[in-house]
């Protein structure tokens, strides 16, 4: 299994572009790419309100495993966007 902090850090130095800005748009894109790819296809982003991401996971185990990188997961999203202030995530499709 890849560790997730590795691969978070190759695709946020991947998302830089010339100017030193992030080339990406909205809370959807930014958790395609920290998120490795395993982990994407069992997330999907609910909903953004008031600074909070929720996004709803497929299977217990992911949940788990996603509420355990929480904090750094919330820190590499901070990085790119200011105003994701909490991750809130939920079982369910």
């Amino acid at each position: 299994m890849e560790r997730i902090d590795k691969t978070i850090n190759a695709v946020l130095e991947n998302l830089q572009n010339p100017k030193g800005k992030a080339a990406i748009d909205g809370p959807q894109e930014i958790l395609k790419k920290i998120l490795a790819k395993k982990a994407c296809e069992h997330v999907q982003l609910y909903a953004f309100k008031n600074g909070t991401l929720f996004v709803k996971v497929d299977s217990a185990s992911w949940l788990y495993y996603l509420k355990l990188e929480k904090d750094n997961l919330l820190a590499k999203i901070q990085k790119v966007m200011k105003e994701a202030k909490e991750i809130r995530f939920s079982l369910g499709e």
